[in-house]
């Protein structure tokens, strides 16, 4: 699912991934704005960002205005919010005023913001903005409007909720006007103020709530009553994420970056003591990772002695690069934990125990992505909520429960621990110090014991718990980190080794790039230490290939193949997906799409069904389009009845390719359309519509009111009906040419495929060319067929190239690892190779936002290698 034109987000992925910021941020000083201009210009940003990350509010704040832009290798200017208005006023689509006598409406105007691209004005502005040089309409005016604040949400829910994204709900205090609001307004967000606890609020926001997927939402921002209101969320099977005071998620969202997880150090050695464990939270919330977080990240104390952390695993989608930061900076006695209850803050014992399967199962991707092996579990662990733990979250070492309890293990794998009462959230030294004491003096020596205690991170420091630490006998205590103590705890109960398997954290990707580049591949993995790494091709060890990194430089035809790591350590291995090297010669292209003057996109190969306008007399009786990997020449044959056409390809596949040839059939006045294939070396098909006589060849046949025939020679390969005519036949037939199977010597197989599923296949013992491919219509005005060849070397899927259309905008979207190659566009005609025009700035990204000249009737558009 795609909200927005800049925004990924696929099914599984809790929060939208942007694209890639520009060049150079604008950097808006909030700290001079007053709250109007302040909700005024984190609106701009919103909307600005949505297609591309362009602009930041910043503010001085503790950890200084551009600590995370330059952390984040942000370039920045800086700029005046109201010249950013008229720098980005094509944006904008006009203004919605809010009524200062209804706070409400602000999370309404936030709203209405997000889906109308409409900036958010307090009446103070109005005069301002309204006139030159901004001229500003008012389009939505909510002064007067309403009277209660539940008028407000009911106009919100009835009006505007079917337009917002049902994967984020907020809840915004209504005098907090700027921060996480640009990330709202950028995801289209519904935005709320509401206290489930009370009865009124409840019945409003359950309408919210009830068209939500369980495990299938995030709920952002903060609330009025954290302890009934989470009790209330957790009930729909839907996380929280505290963030109403994070700033420029729209921007970081947008930055890509691998989160380098470091190997756990080799546990101390198990000796008859009391180990120790002290954590500071609120990492669940990412305003205080963002901010107060980053502070006692600074302070000296820190690394002197064992800390674990809490951060939000969703940070993988939020902000990588602020995770990858802490990550990769921390020292051996720092280690990440997971902040109550996984991905999300929520309170587990109130979901059912359906939805607390699927939420652990969507956490542990998140868990495994940040390198994160121990996690806190609100408020109270069962033993079968830690059993659906143990066996959907297989890499984690140990659960810290909130309520006081001491070792236990559920299914016999995963210990779980409770801090005891005054150190579950100990405000200072001295309840830390009395929690670890008072809890020890239960100690009779005769084994080790085991306590963790967990400080409020808003008053202890990392200074506090040196002294914490240093307070204790040595003879007596020693200090852990997290993951150690759960790791010393399975030695001691003889659950494990005293070590963690490795896991890989982040899989090597495929490479696709030219003869003679530099290939490398990453992979990264977390274990205790030493992590040992073994890369291999094609299922053979790769000398000195022995580090995170497998480097094949001048990478040449040799190269192509699977690339695969094992990870090994003490405790076990763990071993990487496969990925592939690819090269790619000059001239490779992708699918080629288009754009009309009726509003259509869409993939000619008919990967997006495009619907056919009947009173559309401008389109073509016959349009072709074909896209090879290599050159390949293209005539097309003069008709020879009012009924067909022809094209010749007179090519010779290449062993090793896989050549894909997508048939795409409009038909607006019934008829018959056809398709033929000869692909018999000097085949002559002189009847298309005898199948008997195609030669060696298939013969794609759509009858009037009728059915739609495969056949090989005289027998039926397959056939689909359709009720009436003029339907469009897209993406239904595949034929693909498979030359891996073979040589010139040995053979190559051809397949027919329709809707996904392989009806034939056929190998034959010679390697021929293609020489006719067919296509027909009945001739009729509104007739339009399409198809494309496609070569596929080496099994490796082509880029694909897609399309989204925003009033007179279109976004054009590739995969990001095919950086650097060109877009080309093409106004005149497929039949004119030499029209491709490149796009200009197309290589510096994966995206590009061009403008729809609508006097156009038809432009195309392709990716091509360099």
């Amino acid at each position: 699912m795609v909200q927005g034109a800049g925004l990924t987000w696929p099914a599984g992925q809790f929060l939208p991934t942007f694209s890639t910021p520009a060049a150079t941020i604008d950097c808006i000083n909030m700290d001079t704005a007053s709250n109007p201009e302040k909700a005024l210009f984190v609106s701009l940003e919103g909307i600005v960002n949505r297609t591309q990350p362009q602009i930041a509010c910043t503010s001085a704040a503790s950890e200084g205005a551009f600590t995370w832009p330059v952390i984040h290798n942000l370039p920045y200017d800086t700029i005046n919010g109201y010249s950013a208005i008229l720098k980005y006023e094509t944006n904008v689509t006009g203004l919605v005023v809010t009524d200062t006598n209804l706070p409400d409406t602000l999370n309404l105007a936030t709203t209405i913001a997000g889906v109308k691209n409409e900036l958010i004005c307090d009446p103070s502005l109005l005069a301002t903005l309204t006139n030159s040089p901004y001229n500003l309409t008012v389009n939505d005016d909510l002064r007067g409007k309403f009277t209660t604040k539940y008028q407000v949400y009911g106009y919100l829910y009835t009006n505007y909720w079917p337009l917002c994204t049902h994967r984020i709900i907020a809840g915004m205090e209504t005098n907090q006007p700027w921060y996480l609001r640009d990330y709202l307004v950028a995801v289209k967000s519904a935005v709320v103020w509401l206290d489930p606890g009370v009865t009124a609020d409840a019945n409003v926001f359950k309408s919210f709530t009830t068209n939500m997927t369980p495990v299938g939402g995030v709920y952002l921002g903060w609330w009025p009553n954290e302890s009934t209101d989470l009790n209330w969320i957790a009930t729909y099977g839907i996380p929280v994420m505290a963030s109403d005071l994070f700033d420029n998620g729209s921007v970081y969202g947008g930055v890509a970056s691998p989160i380098a997880v470091p190997p756990i150090p080799p546990t101390p050695p198990l000796q008859n003591k009391i180990y120790v464990s002290m954590t500071l939270s609120d990492g669940d919330n990412v305003q205080y990772i963002q901010h107060t977080m980053k502070m006692n990240w600074g302070s000296a104390a820190r690394g002197t002695v064992p800390i674990g952390w809490t951060v939000q695993p969703l940070l993988a989608d939020f902000d990588p690069a602020m995770m990858n930061y802490f990550w990769s900076t921390a020292t051996t006695n720092d280690c990440l934990v997971a902040g109550p209850s996984g991905a999300g803050y929520t309170h587990i014992e109130y979901w059912s125990s359906g939805n607390v399967t699927a939420y652990s199962q969507a956490s542990n991707p998140y868990l495994q992505h940040t390198g994160i092996r121990t996690i806190t579990v609100w408020d109270n662990v069962s033993g079968t909520t830690g059993d659906i733990y143990a066996t959907n979250c297989p890499t984690l070492v140990g659960i810290n429960d909130e309520n006081n309890g001491y070792y236990v293990s559920h299914d016999g794998t995963l210990p779980v621990a409770g801090f005891p009462p005054t150190g579950s959230y100990a405000t200072n030294t001295a309840e830390l110090l009395y929690s670890i004491t008072n809890t020890a003096a239960s100690w009779n020596g005769s084994s080790p014991m085991f306590i963790a205690v967990q400080a409020r991170s808003w008053t202890v420091t990392p200074a506090n718990c040196q002294t914490v630490a240093n307070s204790l006998d040595p003879t007596k205590y020693v200090v852990v980190r997290p993951d150690h103590l759960f790791l010393l705890y399975q030695k001691s109960a003889a659950l494990g080794q005293g070590g963690a398997v490795p896991y890989v954290a982040a899989q090597p990707v495929s490479q696709l790039t030219n003869a003679g580049a530099n290939v490398t591949f990453n992979i990264v993995a977390s274990g205790t230490g030493p992590l040992n790494y073994q890369w291999r091709f094609n299922g053979t060890n790769i000398i000195d290939a022995t580090n995170t990194t497998c480097i094949v430089s001048n990478a040449q035809a040799s190269a192509i193949g699977f690339y695969q790591a094992i990870v090994t350590n003490l405790y076990g291995s763990a071993t990487s997906t496969v990925c592939t090297l690819t090269l790619f010669g000059a001239g490779v292209i992708t699918n080629t799409i288009y754009y009309d003057t009726f509003g259509r996109t869409g993939g000619l190969d008919g990967s997006t069904p495009v619907p056919v306008d009947t009173g559309n007399a401008s389109w073509n009786a016959f349009s072709q389009l074909i896209t090879v990997g290599a050159a390949i020449a293209v005539t097309n044959a003069t008709p020879s009845g009012a009924n067909y056409n022809n094209a010749f390809l007179p090519f010779t596949p290449q062993t090793g390719h896989i050549y894909t040839l997508s048939v795409t059939i409009y038909g607006k006045n019934g008829g018959t359309q056809w398709l033929a294939m000869g692909y018999a070396q000097n085949a002559i098909m002189t009847n298309y519509y005898a199948a008997t006589n195609c030669g060696a060849g298939w013969l794609l046949q759509r009858a009037n009111n009728s059915q739609i025939q495969v056949f090989d020679g005289p027998g039926t390969v397959g056939q689909n009906s359709y009720s009436a005519p003029g339907t469009a036949v897209t993406n239904s037939y595949r034929i693909v040419l498979d030359t891996t199977a073979g040589n010139a010597a040995s053979g190559w197989n051809i397949s027919f495929w329709a809707n996904g599923t392989e009806l034939r296949q056929d190998t034959y013992s010679t390697n021929p060319s293609i020489q006719y491919v067919g296509v027909g219509a009945d001739g009729a005005t509104g007739d339009y067929l399409d198809f494309e060849l496609t070569d596929t070397p080496y099994q490796v899927p082509q880029p694909q190239l897609t399309a989204q259309k925003s009033g007179a905008q279109l976004t054009l979207v590739w995969p990001a690892i095919y950086q650097g190659w060109t877009l080309q566009s093409n106004s005149i005609g497929l039949q004119s190779p030499n029209s491709w025009a490149t796009v200009s700035g197309s290589t510096a990204t994966n995206q590009i936002f061009v403008n729809i000249n609508q006097t156009k009737v038809n432009v195309f558009y392709r990716l091509i290698v360099p």
